[in-house]
């Protein structure tokens, strides 16, 4: 991904609305999208998916290469043996910089309750970060998973799936 390619938030919307069922997760991005609209002057917006087991194979991977800001975080954790803290950078290129975090999302083990599934709507694992006035990002967003806030890149296979959601 190099620039970011903005399209209207209500298409945004639409693909947020196909990930995840969780009412408390729903509910909230529907505030952020009403606050966008009505307070911000309702941006064009990119939705920007990561796969994190297979995009953090080896130290992350770039999602927007250039400047942006990033109003919403969210992920669902594949692995709960494992705490894990996914990590938005403001930087092009990997990095492993814990100071140089800007934004975290943490999956911690304890309080998650495992029910044995991973059905649509399953609250195994997932989180949500919002930030309706947004964080600005000068360089671009590299995101990688750790199992330490800001640390070395995890195991690939316990990282997180899900989105950002990013405006210029």
């Amino acid at each position: 991904m190099a620039a970011l390619s903005t399209q209207s938030a209500q298409l945004v919307r639409q693909k947020v609305n196909g990930i995840t069922r969780h009412p408390a997760i729903f509910y909230a991005l529907k505030g952020l999208f009403r606050h966008l609209s009505s307070y911000e002057g309702n941006p064009d917006l990119q939705f920007l998916a990561y796969d994190g087991p297979a995009d953090f194979s080896t130290t992350g991977v770039l999602l927007v290469g250039s400047a942006c800001t990033v109003y919403a975080v969210y992920g669902k954790k594949a692995n709960t043996a494992t705490d894990q803290h996914l990590n938005l950078f403001d930087d092009t290129s990997s990095d492993d910089t814990a100071g140089d975090v800007k934004a975290s999302l943490a999956f911690p083990l304890a309080g998650i309750v495992s029910t044995g599934t991973s059905t649509p709507g399953d609250v195994q694992g997932e989180a949500l970060a919002i930030w309706p006035e947004g964080i600005p990002f000068a360089a671009g967003i590299w995101i990688n998973s750790s199992t330490t806030a800001g640390s070395t890149q995890g195991t690939a296979s316990d990282a997180p799936r899900g989105f950002v959601i990013a405006g210029a």
